[in-house]
């Protein structure tokens, strides 16, 4: 993780940034509302409203869920 020290305040971002590598193969679906992006181990569902991100392994256990609160 990096973390720029001269950036800071409440619009601050812990963001993670890699170069891509375009030997690892990957699947992309847009449909109305949402995207799924899938690798060989992982995939990443993301729903546009309600925003939320949900992880899977490659056995399709979850592994991490998240979803935008009200307000």
């Amino acid at each position: 993780l990096f973390i720029d020290k001269h950036q800071s305040g409440k619009d601050s971002s812990y963001s993670v940034i890699l170069k891509s590598n375009p030997s690892i193969p990957y699947k992309l679906n847009e449909e109305s509302n949402s995207y799924t992006f899938e690798t060989d181990s992982i995939s990443l569902f993301i729903t546009k409203n309600p925003f939320s991100l949900t992880f899977k392994d490659k056995k399709g256990n979850l592994l991490l869920t998240t979803q935008e609160k009200d307000g």
